[in-house]
């Protein structure tokens, strides 16, 4: 499922996701890996998303990185 077919709260939640890597890697110097886990664990808290729905939104959160080059 690509994040232009995700419904409202999918995207309010990877986009929460995006800005808590950055917060977490560029504000507050963690590696990579460890911001992903961090936002990947805060997701997980949301009563709103099932566990599957985590799964999808990190992994796409992943696919739309390395898509980036980065």
């Amino acid at each position: 499922m690509r994040i232009e077919e995700m419904n409202k709260d999918l995207k309010r939640a990877y986009q929460t996701m995006v800005d808590t890597v950055e917060d977490l890697v560029v504000n507050q110097g963690e590696n990579l890996q460890q911001a992903m886990n961090t936002a990947e664990e805060k997701l997980k808290e949301w009563k709103e998303l099932s566990k599957e729905e985590v799964e999808v939104i990190n992994s796409e959160f992943k696919y739309d990185f390395k898509k980036t080059g980065r």
